[in-house]
């Protein structure tokens, strides 16, 4: 059995990240030597630094898939070993990982989902933080969003449709198609990715929010019946994993109704993870990123591509 650690990761984890990384970093010399031959030094080295990046970030998508594999706890917590990955010294440089579980946000594409609860619910959320983080104008209101998103040109009540916009030099007009990545909020309005970025996400997940990861504001827009509570909640863990929905009670004095009502959105597991590296090698940065689906004891890599030093997930 192993035993969560509120300060580091454990010894088994710890193993897994020295043995892969010395892998890649084995992989990479065999790179360097074989490009030696090629005359221009520069273009070598460039070619060379982008392929042994790309192999550490490889190589840190298999050390997090083994660590979620491995995590045999009933819940997910800010004291996970895939969670407390530390920074990695490389040979001029380093490799930083975050991970987020998807279901610590909320899915910006369900304002337009199907089930009119649940859309209510991502529409009020969304409205609620722009007021928290000011946004006042018309292009930043949830109809206006649901325009952008769904598929059909019938105008909300304060949405627009159809309407043309001019970025870094190219116009486009209103997609009508679900959100890919939360960069695209930058092409609506270029203040509403750094403000909704750690509030929402574009994954798909059910309407279940992991209480051991989500931030204050997500909580009380999301579930605005527990505004009251949200502060006690978050606090509590401090010095607390959520093991069991049933703690928050421990946390606050929520009421028997209440409780009953709240428990269908909230959970302490997840299954979809957005995984974001950084390598740095010789003063160059170099960003990849990847998501990652658990199904019990498994995990499997649904997307990884190489990036910009943004949250796409």
């Amino acid at each position: 059995m192993r035993f969560k650690l509120r300060n580091g990761i454990n010894k088994k984890g710890t193993v897994v990240i020295f043995v892969l990384f010395v892998i890649a970093f084995a992989s990479s010399i065999i790179i360097n030597l074989s490009e030696r031959s090629v005359n221009s030094y520069e273009e070598v080295n460039d070619v060379y630094l982008m392929n042994q990046a790309y192999i550490y970030g490889k190589t840190a998508v298999k050390i997090v898939k083994n660590l979620i594999e491995d995590d045999d706890f009933k819940e997910d917590s800010r004291d996970d070993d895939w969670f407390n990955i530390p920074m990695y010294p490389l040979q001029k440089g380093y490799i930083s990982i975050k991970i987020i579980p998807l279901n610590s946000k909320i899915n910006i594409n369900d304002i337009n989902s199907s089930n009119d609860n649940l859309s209510k619910r991502t529409s009020s959320a969304w409205d609620g933080l722009m007021q928290e983080y000011e946004f006042n104008d018309t292009e930043t209101t949830s109809d206006f969003l649901k325009d952008w998103i769904d598929n059909d040109t019938k105008i909300s009540p304060t949405g627009i449709e159809l309407e043309r916009y001019d970025y870094l030099g190219n116009t486009y007009q209103t997609k009508n198609e679900k959100l890919s990545t939360l960069t695209e909020l930058t092409l609506i309005n270029k203040e509403l990715y750094p403000a909704m970025k750690n509030h929402f996400t574009v994954i798909a997940e059910d309407k279940q929010i992991n209480i051991n990861f989500v931030n204050e504001n997500t909580l009380k827009y999301y579930l605005p019946e527990l505004e009251f509570y949200a502060e006690d909640i978050i606090d509590y863990r401090k010095f607390n994993d959520y093991t069991d929905v049933s703690q928050i009670r421990k946390a606050a004095p929520i009421p028997d109704d209440l409780y009953v009502k709240m428990v269908p959105f909230l959970t302490v597991k997840s299954s979809n993870f957005y995984i974001k590296i950084n390598v740095q090698l010789s003063e160059k940065d170099f960003y990849y990123h990847a998501l990652l689906k658990r199904n019990q004891n498994n995990a499997k890599v649904t997307k990884f591509f190489k990036g910009t030093n943004k949250d796409y997930f």
